[in-house]
């Protein structure tokens, strides 16, 4: 397939923002309902679709956007969380993304988020790492590849860094 994403901007934060990450309903013992924004990594990514056929015009759940983290990146994450956020069948603490068509010549952001814990105690999420840990994981985020997959077969890689 030739290479129609080109990867124009990178943004990256830690955030608990609601109206960024959205929020988690849960039920408490009690049957009370509560809503939890949990302290999130956030990844945005400015996308230019530079051929003229639309991109993810269909099947739009058969899209997967991975980050692939170099070693010094990896290393933070597991000493800051204890697993590897980024391997998506084993991420015990949640991720999500966005994405959506990109019609020809057109620029479109795309997300990723990955649940780093919760300051409140919960029986849902971990503890969030220390000031210091997150400080850490801030300093490393873009130490990655960014992997765009359709229908399981690569379509796109960019260096973050």
């Amino acid at each position: 397939m030739k290479k129609c994403l080109l990867l124009e901007k990178v943004d990256v934060m830690i955030t608990d923002n609601e109206d960024i990450i959205g929020s988690i309903r849960i039920t408490e013992e009690n049957y009370q309902t509560n809503f939890i924004v949990p302290t999130s990594l956030y990844y945005r990514f400015t996308v230019k679709n530079i051929c003229h056929e639309s991109i993810f015009c269909s099947d739009l759940h058969n899209i997967k956007l991975t980050i692939e983290p170099d070693k010094t990146l990896l290393t933070v994450i597991n000493k800051a969380l204890g697993l590897n956020i980024y391997d998506t069948d084993e991420n015990k603490l949640g991720w999500s993304q966005t994405v959506k068509e990109i019609e020809p010549k057109k620029v479109i952001e795309f997300s990723l988020v990955y649940i780093l814990g919760e300051e409140q105690n919960n029986v849902i999420f971990s503890p969030l790492p220390s000031k210091e840990a997150l400080q850490e994981i801030k300093d490393n985020v873009l130490k990655a590849t960014l992997v765009v997959s359709q229908d399981i077969k690569e379509i796109a890689r960019f260096k973050l860094n």
